[in-house]
């Protein structure tokens, strides 16, 4: 069994790594200290297309598989991203993708695959309350 990246994943990669180095890392450490995220970075992933790494095309993402998508959430961790990325975009957005209406893909699932929507994943219990 093959387990090298191909081409078209390492350039997803070297995407993510040159993004990771050069914007999120420099101010990562007072991001954290100072309990922050920059609106500035989620635009700028939003036009790189990290949002909707596996939101279809359809549906305003790039349509990639989970394979994109993890080294996306790899290089972004590994630079200490300060941002709400896996739960807007693994959570939410699967969530959506999975359980979602077609009326409800095509309202919310755009502006989350650009950056533009922050979302994040929440259910309640059978009973319909939240505690457990």
């Amino acid at each position: 069994m093959d387990f090298d990246l191909s081409d078209e994943l390492l350039a997803v990669r070297e995407l993510g790594r040159e993004f990771a180095e050069k914007e999120i890392a420099p101010t990562a450490a007072a991001d954290d200290r100072d309990h922050r995220f920059r609106r500035e970075i989620f635009e700028k992933m939003g036009q790189l297309g990290f949002f909707g790494c596996v939101v279809p095309e359809a549906y305003g993402g790039q349509g990639f598989t989970f394979q994109e998508l993890a080294i996306v959430v790899e290089e972004t961790g590994h630079a200490l991203l300060c941002a709400p990325y896996f739960s807007s975009t693994v959570l939410a957005a699967t969530a959506i993708l999975e359980a979602g209406s077609e009326a409800d893909k095509a309202e919310l699932l755009p502006p989350i695959a650009s950056g533009e929507r922050l979302a994040a994943l929440a259910f309640t219990e059978p009973n319909g309350r939240w505690d457990g």
